[in-house]
């Protein structure tokens, strides 16, 4: 059986969400609910892990992480194991009233490839997301982040993000490719402009899923191809 461990479940639909229905699920939260299929549930056991908070640093989320690593090693040490973090400009930490990040791309990159190179070295697959687009201009009726949130500022985080798994050899996804490519670029926020609404979640949960499922099998080709020699 293998591990998928799930890091980015701090994002959410927006609303009070007081009766979830399976359309008011996180892409995370869908992810761990269809692995509980009769069919699915004997090969894989999926953990949203939620470390990368906006109150915390990539930095302080390597250290909770790799003490999660450790455990897991230490009970199965030849255990498949599947991480995929999504980390963005909540991590970041952006500041409202400057537009500014506390930690620009250069740092946030070096934080980043610290917490990828904790997975790596616990020999598990590992998949990155970048960040996702904002609309600016439902954004400007509805938040102050208007000011200081923008799609420039999300492309130059989420080139930093594809190098930091060019660097550790990892797989790459831009959800903002997702959504263009299925032509729902323009229906996947919610009302505010920076949260992914439910066809947001569902559409990138599909993404994620695939993505993580064709690299378990390129991780079982590549051992395969390994034990041969």
């Amino acid at each position: 059986m293998r591990t998928i461990l799930l890091e980015g479940s701090a994002d959410h639909i927006g609303g009070v969400r007081q009766s979830l229905t399976d359309m008011d699920l996180t892409w995370p939260e869908r992810f761990a609910r269809d692995a509980q299929n009769a069919d699915v549930e004997q090969f894989v056991d999926v953990q949203i892990i939620n470390q990368t908070q906006p109150d915390r640093t990539l930095f302080e989320a390597a250290d909770t992480l790799s003490s999660t690593l450790r455990d897991i090693r230490q009970q199965d040490a030849n255990r498949p194991l599947s991480v995929v973090i999504a980390a963005g400009l909540g991590e970041a930490k952006l500041y409202q009233e400057t537009g500014h990040t506390k930690y620009g791309p250069q740092e946030f990159g070096q934080q980043l490839i610290r917490l990828s190179e904790l997975v790596k070295v616990s020999d598990a697959r590992l998949l990155l997301i970048g960040p996702h687009h904002v609309d600016r201009l439902r954004m400007s009726e509805s938040t102050t982040l208007s000011f200081a949130l923008n799609n420039r500022l999300v492309s130059a985080y989420s080139a930093i993000t594809r190098r930091a798994a060019d660097y550790v050899q990892a797989s790459y996804l831009d959800p903002r490719r997702v959504f263009r490519e299925r032509k729902m670029l323009s229906r996947t926020l919610d009302d505010e402009g920076y949260r992914l609404n439910r066809v947001g979640h569902a559409a990138l949960y599909i993404a994620v899923r695939d993505a993580v499922y064709a690299d378990m099998l390129t991780g079982i080709d590549k051992d395969s191809a390994e034990s041969e020699r």
